[in-house]
């Protein structure tokens, strides 16, 4: 029940931070769950155990970040090697958190009736917030009462995230104890706030989402293939944003990734180091590379105004690790999906597992979720998955009472 409350406590941050002040929530998270698991491996000797395709997913961030290290070491362009190293760990840190979640949480003990009773909460969250913004869209009344836009979070992004988030444990916990018969009816309050959200990404998400579980109702199955069949809708949906990021040499996205392209070029093999480009540490001491690139002008990455320098993710992963780290990156994404789609389970289960880690690439492409508390939340969130469907089953612990 502890690490549920974890869970919502970072689906929340961006409330929380943005209303009263709370953050560094993940932070503080990490720590905690870095001493629990000092106790449970020094103290209690408890024995970790992972997957196979876990252990190789560990062996490529650790090459990732190895990388990250030598580059700064020999290219020393922040000249502060402290300062790179903890922009490297942030870099890490969701992966962090999968790995202390993995060996520190424990099955869910939970009686049948308190579950549904969490259930349905977070229905009735969905379903209120989605009414909330359905009525701002009407009146725009919330202007009024909070000045955030997003319903109380600091971003449009935090709010389409909380509501996938929310929908996407609602789905694993509906898919095992059968709560509710008819459960696309909670496609709609989430539809709703990803209209309220307004961002391309969500939408296209949505509507993979949306294709995914009917797919999977119709023919009872979910497969790699049905990925490649929806692909077009999204690349559709998002083929204007798609080719501003791309293509642009006036908008930051676009002039972030072509330019990160060339300096894992100059750079190469092994990139610019952590902290140098594309990131919140490469802003907070501007990076010299910005000058010696000439996009140091350029609205949203100037020193005077770096709103947007931070959202292109995989821009930051190119500049920084080079071509060798950004496949080692690559790589650990694609076992990590590998690895959940491989879980014998139901369908709509292995939906759920899934879903979220779909999420996080579509959001990166112009986003930097994964160094967020977002990125921790929905890895803690996948770890939370895998170690309540132990030994390939499609049943949580069920204490009965």
């Amino acid at each position: 029940m502890f690490y549920l409350v974890v869970i919502f406590l970072l689906i929340f941050q961006g409330t929380l931070e943005n209303l009263i002040g709370i953050g560094f929530l993940d932070e503080i998270i990490l720590i905690t769950l870095f001493l629990i698991c000092l106790k449970k491996i020094l103290l209690d000797r408890k024995e970790i155990k992972l997957y196979r395709l876990e252990k190789w997913i560990f062996l490529c961030f650790f090459c990732y970040f190895i990388i990250g290290v030598i580059s700064d070491i020999t290219f020393n362009i922040q000249n502060d090697h402290l300062f790179s190293l903890t922009s490297g760990f942030l870099s890490i840190k969701f992966i962090l958190l999968y790995y202390m979640s993995r060996i520190c949480i424990p099955e869910l003990k939970i009686k049948r009736k308190n579950l549904r009773k969490i259930y349905y909460f977070l229905k009735a969250i969905l379903f209120g917030y989605a009414f909330v913004g359905g009525l701002n869209i009407i009146f725009n009344f919330l202007s009024y009462v909070i000045k955030s836009v997003p319903l109380g979070f600091s971003h449009v992004a935090e709010l389409d995230f909380f509501a996938f988030s929310i929908f996407t444990l609602m789905l694993f916990f509906n898919s095992i104890y059968k709560f509710e018969k008819v459960y696309s009816l909670n496609f709609i309050p989430l539809l709703i706030i990803t209209l309220v959200s307004g961002r391309t990404k969500a939408l296209a998400f949505f509507m993979l989402l949306l294709a995914l579980y009917f797919m999977l109702n119709v023919t009872g199955k979910i497969k790699i293939k049905y990925f490649l069949y929806i692909s077009p809708i999204i690349i559709w949906i998002g083929y204007d944003r798609i080719i501003k990021n791309l293509f642009s040499s006036k908008e930051a996205r676009g002039v972030l990734l072509r330019t990160s392209i060339e300096i894992a070029k100059d750079f190469f093999p092994l990139g610019s180091g952590f902290g140098t480009f594309a990131t919140y540490f490469s802003t907070t001491r501007y990076s010299p590379l910005y000058y010696y690139y000439g996009i140091n002008n350029v609205w949203g990455i100037s020193p005077e105004k770096t709103d947007f320098a931070m959202d292109a993710h995989w821009a930051a992963i190119t500049a920084e690790s080079g071509f060798i780290g950004l496949i080692f990156y690559l790589i650990a994404i694609l076992l990590l999906f590998i690895l959940l789609f491989k879980f014998k389970v139901e369908p709509k289960v292995k939906l759920a597992m899934t879903s979220l880690l779909l999420y996080c690439i579509i959001a990166s492409t112009a986003d930097s979720i994964f160094t967020s508390y977002r990125g921790g939340a929905v890895f803690i969130i996948i770890a939370f998955f895998i170690n309540n469907v132990k030994n390939h089953t499609n049943k949580l612990k069920d204490e009965k009472g």
